[in-house]
């Protein structure tokens, strides 16, 4: 496995266990988290490490969070990786039930990850937001 395999399938670990702190520490400093498909509401870019780390501490939208069939793929680009994954949850706010496919892209360089860049289908967020 690559460092880039590795540190993608690390940062789905520590975000399995909703584990912040240690997803956080797989970042570089000026690392960058894209999500292009976001809903209304929801940034869909964030720069920085103290950045990521505040989005992903301050808006904790899950109770329960699981991945399925984790497929981590390398690139002819030894910085990339490409993960496709499902997963399955509970919405914190209103107890319903999430589920979502995704395609992410990893870019890691020096040990780190630079570039997050995560596909989602929106209209499963919606869910957290309704009752």
């Amino acid at each position: 496995m690559s460092e880039v395999q590795d540190l993608a399938a690390r940062w789905l670990g520590a975000l399995h266990s909703l584990d912040i702190p240690a997803a956080v520490e797989l970042l570089a400093d000026g690392a960058v988290l894209e999500m292009p498909l976001a809903p209304p509401g929801l940034p869909n870019r964030f720069e920085g490490k103290a950045a990521i780390r505040a989005f992903l501490s301050g808006s904790q939208l899950f109770s329960k969070l699981e991945f399925h069939d984790v497929e981590v793929h390398a690139t002819s680009d030894p910085e990339l990786a490409v993960v496709e994954f499902r997963s399955t949850g509970t919405f914190e706010a209103t107890g319903l039930e999430y589920a979502n496919r995704y395609a992410l892209v990893v870019r890691a360089r020096e040990g780190r990850i630079v570039l997050y860049r995560e596909y989602f289908n929106p209209l499963a967020l919606a869910g957290a937001f309704e009752r």
